[in-house]
């Protein structure tokens, strides 16, 4: 009697360990999952030195505005909390964001991200953004700041107000490339088909 309720205790701790992961990977997924309009293009660049800020307007055209990509040059010899970013109103002199930069999630070349907490109300609303530089002694002297026209080139990103609506906004994306069989209801059946066949088989690897 013993060993079946040891055997029985391991089984239900690791259907435990199962569902907190699974349930890691599903807020991870909804956090990261963001959306924006437009691409970003190499045209010209600047250097910033220590010292000096480099700015740019921009209109956002939806609302919860949750970061700002960037490109910058530098490469893996960029130190990017060495770049200073701040999001301030249209005049460019209240700030409403500020921190440093990041690399892309997904570790896409030259393209950084400056996050914050989301702006609810943006929508419609014109931002200025302020890049610095203040490297440390083994950083490199200058910023290289990609531009189009005289100021960076950036893009707005976007998220929606819960998890739910980001796999939907995702859904609805993906279904304009997509066949009928893989666009609205059958893309969400063969999902979460895929995701409760995928649970269960482990479930029933576990409890065998």
């Amino acid at each position: 009697m013993k060993i079946t309720r040891f055997k029985f205790s391991r089984k239900i701790f690791l259907l435990l360990i199962l569902a907190i992961f699974l349930l890691f990977i599903f807020l991870r997924f909804g956090k990261e999952l963001v959306f924006f309009e437009n691409s970003l293009q190499k045209n010209s660049s600047i250097k910033i030195s220590k010292g000096q800020e480099l700015s740019g307007k921009f209109e956002s055209t939806r609302a919860n505005l949750t970061q700002v990509e960037i490109l910058l040059g530098g490469g893996k010899k960029l130190n990017p909390k060495a770049v200073k970013a701040k999001l301030a109103d249209e005049n460019c002199s209240k700030i409403i964001r500020e921190g440093s930069v990041n690399p892309s999630y997904l570790k896409r070349k030259d393209i950084y991200e400056f996050r914050f907490s989301k702006i609810a109300d943006s929508k419609d609303k014109k931002y200025c953004l302020i890049l610095g530089y203040e490297p440390q002694k083994l950083d490199a002297k200058n910023l290289q700041a990609y531009t189009s026209g005289d100021q960076p080139t950036m893009r707005a990103v976007y998220t929606n107000n819960n998890t739910w609506q980001n796999i939907n906004e995702l859904n609805q994306r993906v279904s304009q490339y997509k066949p009928f069989f893989l666009k609205h209801y059958f893309l969400w059946t063969i999902f979460l088909s895929f995701i409760f066949f995928s649970i269960f088989l482990i479930i029933v690897l576990i409890l065998i």
